[in-house]
């Protein structure tokens, strides 16, 4: 009697390849870390966190891991808003930690708000010269003692009814 062949070898089921969702989920996450995206619940509480005046001057960009201390970043439209924030400063920081579960320990504040442009004062007149020219003429005086009188006449009829 013959003896049955021996019994092959053979690799057992593949695995299928990872899910989208499984690789698009450790890529985002690599992405928000190196980004520093603010944690989900400091936006969720910030009116809790900051109150309802400032929640309105300012909000909460990113939250970032440097040298092991935790630091809120948060934009603020104006000066004025952000000297508001800095004395809030201590509050925010306690409740932010708080809400989050980890000691945030500094807060840096970002004006975002415009710049003024520059004023361009050569530029533009703001009156037509030959309206306001002075009664007398400076230039028509020889001496400075000439000068102060025709000064002094030009001011004598103004000041007369």
């Amino acid at each position: 009697m013959p003896f049955p062949p021996p019994p092959v070898k053979t690799k057992g089921v593949r695995p299928s390849a990872p899910t989208l969702r499984r690789q698009t989920g450790d890529l985002l996450a690599d992405l928000a870390k190196k980004a520093g995206i603010i944690d989900p619940a400091i936006v969720t509480y910030w009116a809790d966190i900051v109150g309802p005046d400032l929640e309105a001057l300012c909000r909460p960009v990113r939250l970032k891991k440097n040298r092991g201390a935790f630091v809120l970043h948060v934009d603020v439209p104006h000066g004025g808003a952000a000297t508001q924030v800095h004395y809030a400063q201590g509050n925010i920081l306690a409740k932010a930690s708080r809400h989050v579960g980890r000691p945030i320990t500094r807060l840096v504040i970002e004006q975002t708000g415009r710049r003024a442009e520059p004023t361009r004062w050569r530029s533009r007149r703001m009156t037509d010269p030959q309206v306001d020219r002075p009664p007398f003429s400076v230039g028509s005086a020889a001496t400075t003692e000439e000068a102060l009188a025709a000064l002094r006449k030009a001011l004598s009829e103004t000041d007369s009814p």
